[in-house]
């Protein structure tokens, strides 16, 4: 197996372990200005996502913390 597959299996699994903590405590996640958003860090990725009313987490975006932060726009 190549050097980037097996990378791509290491980050997936990295993602589904964190996706999986943010599912059993929604409110784990570091909070953010807008009170229904708060985000996770999964190795270089910042995952921000939202709560709803009723409990359902709904991923907004996916960043990777090495790009340029000002080129970051959460809508």
């Amino acid at each position: 197996m190549d050097k980037s597959k097996t990378y791509s299996r290491k980050l997936y699994q990295q993602f589904q372990i964190g996706m999986k903590k943010v599912a059993e405590m929604p409110e784990s996640g570091i909070p953010t200005e807008n009170p229904d958003v708060r985000f996770k860090i999964i190795k270089d990725y910042i995952v921000y996502y939202h709560i709803s009313s009723s409990k359902t987490i709904e991923v907004l975006t996916v960043w990777d913390s090495r790009r340029n932060p000002r080129k970051f726009k959460l809508k």
